[in-house]
């Protein structure tokens, strides 16, 4: 659709809300029934001279039917002239409603009109709405980064996590094996201590009873 289309089926707007068609298309459907009857009206009228000779004379049916041509050219000159003449008058005082008529459908709105004032405020509202809706998308970005921030923090955390489960392991490990070296030497001790109280142990020394010098340690022999 063109713009002169657009243009006009707004101004005729309330005419095809009424009438169900626009009045173009009113019009050019009665043009091209006329055209058509037209058409059929001038063949027949070429036929019928052809089938009397005391009509056609010493005419062909060649120059018979260029003359039926110049006829019918010289009517659609007529013709049109006197269809943009019905156009105008059919648009004007027929298929048109006047400003101060009320379809019934549209009673209902009748007593609703909008004054300036109102459409101002409607505009107040519009530029409310626009404001809400940044401020609310702004705080949706914000939402949206923090969440990021925080799925960021959790995935250090997790990896802190799993890091301090391998050294938990490992300090368990060292801790069962530190207390097996306790044990063992828990045991060493307690193994003395009844061989000293036992005399089972005895500290020997150099047989002249002279300490070596380059030997200041006691030795202690089991048995």
């Amino acid at each position: 659709m063109d713009q002169n289309t657009t243009q006009m089926s707004r101004e005729y707007e309330y005419e095809i809300q009424f009438f169900g068609f626009t009045p173009d298309s009113f019009v050019n459907g009665v043009y091209n029934a006329v055209n058509d009857y037209v058409v059929d009206c001038f063949q027949e009228l070429e036929n019928l001279v052809k089938s009397e000779p005391s009509l056609s004379g010493n005419v062909n049916q060649e120059q018979l039917h260029e003359e039926s041509d110049k006829m019918a050219n010289n009517f659609y000159k007529s013709i049109d002239e006197a269809f943009d003449r019905f156009e105008i008058y059919v648009k004007k005082n027929i298929l048109k409603i006047p400003p101060h008529v009320l379809l019934p459908e549209d009673k209902v709105h009748h007593d609703k009109l909008y004054t300036v004032e109102d459409e101002k405020k409607v505009d107040k509202e519009i530029e409310e709405l626009e404001r809400k809706i940044k401020a609310a998308k702004y705080v949706n970005t914000a939402l949206k980064q923090e969440v990021k921030d925080l799925d960021d923090a959790q995935e250090q955390l997790d990896n802190f996590g799993k890091q301090m489960d391998v050294i938990q392991k490992a300090s368990e490990g060292l801790k069962e094996s530190l207390a097996v070296t306790f044990e063992e030497v828990k045991k060493v001790h307690e193994m003395i201590s009844d061989g000293l109280s036992a005399g089972t142990l005895q500290v020997q020394t150099s047989s002249d009873g002279n300490c070596p010098k380059d030997s200041k340690k006691k030795k202690i022999k089991l048995g």
